[in-house]
């Protein structure tokens, strides 16, 4: 058995920002591009719904008085309603990112469907709206709210299916930040572990950079995807998802990713920028 890092990423959150913030949610493939359709062989064993330590890394002070850090539902990972809260954000609805190819992503995003619509609270990703689409659900969420009291260097570890949302900054805190003289920030960075038997998405994943060099590796375990060779380029597959236990890798295979990381990331953006051209073309014949 091993362990790897399935995902990174930063966030930053500028204090000036005053639109509502993401509402109680789990992430989905973009942020940890995990199956949701096949559990993994621990997950079985288990009879935990999904393998997973979210380790979140305050970068700022984020005191409790301030707010602005992030919230936690106490046991909402095991509570029986949770599909029901997993449907309501179109996260787990039994197929992977829907199952969906390119066409019915377009077709999706064009009518949208990944779009929730709210008189006072405008529009927001579906995933972050469970205000409006379930709100009784959101409501026993937040009645085991937990208010995370960070100083810059705290770590806070987490199951993957716990459900958490960012808290609005008080106007304390953001004159706090804003005399500090430094950027209207607050900074955290999270990093996401999985056993190397857990199993990428099959359906159409464009923000997983690893998926758009490679999406042979969709359905393979995260193990099977660093382990081949890449019939395409006749070598060894980039190490993707680095092993963290039992042993760790070399600093020289890490450095050997970044090459690659680089090129993911300008092919995803202009995968992106194909995508959302599809779906402006379709919304505009539609009104036609």
């Amino acid at each position: 058995q091993t362990l790897r890092l399935i995902h990174d990423f930063f966030l930053s959150s500028n204090v000036l920002d005053k639109a509502p913030k993401c509402s109680w949610h789990v992430d989905a493939h973009g942020l940890w591009p995990e199956s949701y359709e096949t559990p993994s062989q621990t997950s079985q064993a288990t009879g935990h719904d999904q393998d997973g330590v979210n380790a979140w890394v305050a970068l700022s002070d984020m005191p409790l008085e301030h707010e602005g850090s992030m919230a936690l539902s106490r046991a909402s990972h095991r509570v029986p309603w949770r599909y029901d809260a997993y449907e309501s954000i179109a996260r787990g609805n039994g197929r992977d990112n829907g199952g969906e190819t390119w066409d019915e992503t377009v077709r999706r995003m064009a009518l949208g469907k990944s779009m929730v619509h709210d008189a006072q609270k405008g529009t927001r990703i579906r995933l972050c709206s469970m205000d409006v689409t379930a709100p009784d659900l959101n409501q026993q969420l937040e009645d085991e709210i937990v208010i995370l009291d960070l100083k810059a260097g705290d770590v806070v570890f987490c199951t993957r299916n716990l459900f958490h949302r960012t808290l609005d900054v008080l106007e304390a805190g953001r004159q706090h930040v804003l005399q500090g003289g430094g950027p209207p920030a607050l900074n955290r960075y999270t990093i996401r572990y999985t056993p190397g038997t857990a199993i990428l998405p099959t359906g159409y994943c464009y923000l997983e950079w690893s998926l758009v060099m490679h999406p042979e590796m969709a359905g393979w375990t995260l193990d099977e995807a660093v382990e081949g060779i890449d019939k395409n380029q006749q070598q060894q597959r980039p190490y993707w998802f680095p092993q963290v236990w039992p042993a760790s890798p070399s600093r020289q295979r890490l450095q050997d990713l970044l090459p690659h990381v680089q090129q993911a990331k300008m092919k995803s953006e202009e995968v992106q920028k194909k995508l959302f051209a599809e779906v402006a073309e379709r919304k505009r014949k539609s009104k036609e």
